[in-house]
């Protein structure tokens, strides 16, 4: 197995941030380091496993009645999973707020609206206006604010 696999999968299975254990790579035929770039494919495709891992997690840790039946906001976000997604910065961004739309689009059969909380977080970006909105329509400000931001 080569060194870029076995940091993979270790990254994968801690949970490591990939981009961080593939900047110890050396370039192919040369003892220098080499730069991740952003748009590294394998990269990219190790934060989107860990994310959709995360997520699922997630997803099993509010799909119980105590949680589904609670009108407490902090019951959905204040859980080891919701925290090790925001956890994992800016990089969970773009995978996030794919989730956001799907929830939109599809009704939210997720409670992917609640994501808002993390967006907020990582961003530093507050639309939550401070009145009394609702967390699906505080989920869309932020599909827009995105969408204005990447155009």
């Amino acid at each position: 197995m080569t060194l870029e696999a076995r940091i993979r999968n270790y990254a994968v299975k801690t949970g490591f941030m990939f981009s961080i254990a593939a900047a110890l790579l050396p370039c192919e035929g040369c003892h220098m380091i080499r730069p991740v770039k952003n748009g590294d494919s394998a990269v990219t495709a190790a934060q989107e496993t860990r994310f959709e891992e995360l997520y699922a997690r997630w997803q099993t840790a509010i799909n119980v009645p105590a949680i589904q039946l609670s009108s407490s906001t902090g019951r959905y976000i204040r859980c080891k999973p919701f925290a090790d997604m925001e956890a994992m910065g800016e990089t969970a961004l773009p995978y996030m707020m794919r989730k956001i739309k799907e929830g939109d689009a599809s009704g939210w059969k997720e409670s992917q609206f609640f994501l808002w909380h993390a967006v907020k977080t990582i961003s530093g970006v507050d639309l939550s206006g401070g009145g009394i909105a609702g967390e699906q329509e505080i989920a869309r400000k932020y599909i827009v604010w995105w969408d204005d931001r990447n155009k």
